[in-house]
């Protein structure tokens, strides 16, 4: 105690609230920032600089009279993904709370951040306190997995020593200790105090978190970070002590400034999605591997729904670790009608999963169990979920019902939510309804919002959800975003790209087909489409290899032989495969429906010119350089073509325009001179 006071006195190894022991981070910029307004007044608005991943939020700078401030904490689900704030859990209690509540303002600021796990939350609450809030309410359980961690020192650690850093974390003594430890060498007694450094040896922390990594840095958001996720027991472990241990510092920082906190426990997709990565157990033998991959391969074959089951069940005796068979299991099982046993199916099948993007049950219990240890109250969400799929189905496996994707909710799913939390709000006596409230008055605001909602902002945001699994590796259910979108937008040609392309991955060929023979179909913009079907022929998968290319392509023609775009792309490809005789034909039918589209015109005298038929290219050539005349290699084969046939004078300002327009073009230069000499030789007989 003396030790301590007497830093104190010398302002010696100050204590960082913002400090997490597990890791060594603290947090480099504030999320709100002052503003003046108009009117004079100051507000607090996210930091420019935060916007990649939170909302923009905007409250008065002092707190008015018959005000309540709620703060929304959490990862995407909270900030709203794939949609915004205004479709979130906590956008529908900012506009309950202000239709039911005649007597205060509710204001309900949205500080959900993207890939934010609960050790970024807990430092975030920090800043949030000094802001005047009346109520937490924390999301929080999903990203814990997402940003690379290594725990080094701390993994030997028993329980009551972690809870002990925790605490002595915020002491002078351990704040010189840490000062001194992390300094680097060199430094002076003035920047030891100063130094922060979370990658010291023999310290656990956050490998990507320096001076220029201050925000979120997913191992998914690096190209090869699929292949990073191993099975880790050890990793897992302290994964989990550590949540518990930042749920525990929220419920003391909420606790201690005397501010009321609420937890939400995380619901999951379930049924509807399958694990992103499963890896087989280290320790099965040669022979149990074999034996197991010949079941795998003989379910897909299997039609008897008893031996399904019979099959998946051996082979989970053989490898129990392999998440994507317990997935398939309880799909078997649910199809049965075995719901229960389904359900405990699907939660081994997600808890076994190698990439954990969902919150595991042991993270699910460290949250239930902190939370009756801190007193603080817990709105159980997939409990909510589970009673609303029991009163609409036969069963309470919660899936694509309410939810877009692994944990996004379904704009329903938000609502249910904030009505749930507002209902606690009223049992707790935070709020005292208007008479007038109630279903009536819920079903209108409701309307209201959902009218006011863009059909084109909803669907861009349902793409880059379905990017998301694409690049997961997930394209079934990428799929199924992007035809909702498609579907949502009337045939956008925006979103026919990466449904197309998706469907094709899938090897659903006849899909992808009718998909642009509808499209073209559907609207006199061929044009438009017939650039999103080039973008699709360029696509990494496709790009290098022009046969499949073609045959895609002819298979369209045979649905739809008079359309110009394709028959265009579909002599570019006979050409990029050597057969420029075939190519004519099809450019030839390109002109011939599109007599006006130059670039047709250009493309078939090339093929014509490439087999000597220069008589007819030029014909094209000649149209094409009247309204295109900057392109030099149209001008030196249009000389070609008059050279070929005899207009040898013609060929000359033709070959001259070329080189005007490219000095570098060799081959014009060598034909200049000769059908210059040419001409010269005749005027000389």
């Amino acid at each position: 105690m003396v030790t301590e006071g007497a830093l104190t006195w010398l302002g010696l190894g100050n204590p960082d609230a913002r400090m997490d022991p597990f890791i060594g981070f603290t947090a480099q910029s504030p999320l709100f920032v002052q503003q003046a307004e108009s009117d004079g007044s100051q507000s607090w608005v996210t930091n420019e600089n935060k916007l990649l991943w939170f909302n923009a939020q905007n409250f008065p700078h002092i707190k008015g009279d018959n005000v309540k401030r709620v703060f929304c904490f959490g990862g995407s689900t909270t900030f709203g993904r794939p949609f915004s704030d205004k479709t979130s859990f906590c956008g529908w209690l900012r506009v309950f709370l202000n239709t039911a509540d005649k007597t205060n303002q509710w204001e309900v600021i949205n500080v959900g951040g993207v890939s934010y796990a609960s050790y970024r939350v807990s430092i975030l609450m920090q800043e949030i306190q000094h802001y005047d809030p009346d109520l937490f309410i924390v999301y929080s359980g999903h990203n814990e997995f997402l940003e690379k961690r290594t725990y080094s020192f701390l993994a030997d650690l028993p329980g009551w020593m972690l809870e002990v850093l925790g605490s002595v974390s915020q002491t002078h003594i351990y704040g010189t200790l840490r000062n001194i430890l992390t300094a680097p060498k060199g430094a002076t007694n003035n920047t030891i105090a100063n130094t922060e450094h979370s990658l010291q040896q023999g310290h656990a922390g956050i490998d990507t978190l320096d001076e220029n990594k201050a925000e979120v840095s997913p191992m998914l958001d690096v190209a090869d970070g699929w292949n990073e996720y191993r099975r880790d027991k050890l990793q897992r472990e302290e994964t989990q002590k550590h949540f518990g241990f930042n749920l525990r510092q929220m419920a003391k920082l909420a606790r201690d400034a005397k501010i009321q906190m609420l937890w939400v426990a995380p619901a999951s997709n379930l049924k509807d999605i399958s694990p992103f990565k499963s890896e087989p157990s280290l320790k099965a033998s040669d022979s149990r591997k074999q034996e197991f991959s010949r079941l795998m391969q003989s379910v897909d074959y299997q039609s008897n729904a008893e031996l399904k089951i019979r099959s998946l069940k051996d082979a989970l005796s053989l490898d129990p670790e392999y998440a994507l068979t317990h997935y398939l299991y309880a799909q078997s099982l649910f199809a049965a009608g075995d719901y229960q046993a389904a359900q405990t199916a699907y939660l081994q099948a997600m808890d076994k999963d190698v990439l954990p993007l969902r919150i595991t049950t042991a993270l699910d219990r460290e949250l239930h169990v902190n939370a009756q240890k801190e007193s603080i109250p817990v709105i159980n969400f997939p409990l909510i979920l589970k009673t609303r799929m029991k009163q609409e189905y036969a069963h309470e496996i919660i899936g694509n019902e309410f939810f877009l994707d692994h944990v996004h909710p379904t704009i329903e799913g938000n609502r249910m939510l904030a009505l749930s939390i507002f209902q606690w709000m009223v049992e707790e006596g935070l709020l005292n309804p208007s008479e007038d409230w109630g279903e009536l008055k819920i079903t209108q605001k409701t309307q209201e919002l959902i009218t006011g909602l863009d059909v084109n902002d909803q669907a861009d945001a349902l793409v880059r959800l379905g990017n998301v699994l694409s690049w997961a590796r997930k394209a079934d259910d990428a799929f199924a975003l992007y035809q909702k979108a498609y579907d949502m937008t009337g045939g956008s040609p925006e979103v026919l790209g990466p449904l197309a392309r998706t469907a094709l991955q899938l090897g659903r060929n006849d899909a992808a087909v009718t998909l642009y023979v509808n499209a073209f179909g559907a609207t006199d913009k061929h044009e438009e489409i017939g650039l999103v079907l080039q973008e699709l022929l360029l696509e990494e998968g496709l790009s290098a290899k022009p046969q499949k290319k073609a045959a895609f392509l002819w298979e369209l023609l045979q649905k739809i032989p008079d359309n110009s775009v394709i028959n265009n792309l579909y002599g570019m490809e006979l050409v990029e495969l050597g057969y420029s005789i075939e190519s004519i034909q099809a450019f030839g039918k390109a002109v011939q429906f599109s007599p006006e589209n130059i670039e047709y015109r250009f493309n078939l005298a090339m093929s014509l010119s490439e087999q000597g038929r220069f008589a007819e290219a030029l014909e094209h050539f000649q149209r094409y350089t009247v309204e295109n005349s900057d392109n030099a290699l149209a001008f030196n084969n249009l000389g070609v073509s008059l050279t070929a046939t005899g207009r040898f004078e013609e060929a000359i300002p033709a070959f001259s325009r070329a080189l005007e327009l490219d000095p570098t073009l060799e081959n014009a230069r060598i034909n200049l001179q000769r059908v210059t000499s040419k001409v010269s030789q005749m005027k000389g007989r």
